[in-house]
C-alpha cells in the first residue's frame, strides 16, 4: 500500500512519484529558479554597460561638435577682428 505521502501526490494526479523524487524534483526547479535570476542580473548588467557606453559615446560626440562650433565661431571672431591677416 502507498505511503501518505504517494497518496498526496495521488490525489493531485502525480503517480509513481516517491518523496525523494519529489525533493529532486524540486530541488531542480529551485536550481532552474537561481539560474534564471543569475541570467536576468547578467542581462541587466550587461544592459546597464551598453547604456553607460552609449552615453559616453554621445557624450563624446558632443564634446567634437563644441570643439568645432568654438573653432568656427573663433575663426569667424577671428577674421571680422583681422581679414586681411586671416585669410
Amino acid at each position: 500500500m502507498a505511503g501518505e505521502f504517494e497518496q498526496s501526490l495521488a490525489k493531485v494526479g502525480v503517480f509513481n512519484m516517491t518523496e525523494e523524487n519529489y525533493n529532486e524534483h524540486i530541488a531542480f526547479i529551485n536550481t532552474l529558479d537561481d539560474k534564471k535570476e543569475q541570467f536576468e542580473a547578467e542581462m541587466r548588467r550587461r544592459q546597464t554597460a551598453a547604456l553607460e557606453r552609449m552615453l559616453e559615446i554621445d557624450a563624446a560626440r558632443l564634446m567634437i561638435e563644441a570643439d568645432a562650433a568654438g573653432a568656427t565661431f573663433k575663426g569667424s571672431f577671428m577674421r571680422a577682428l583681422f581679414p586681411r591677416s586671416c585669410g
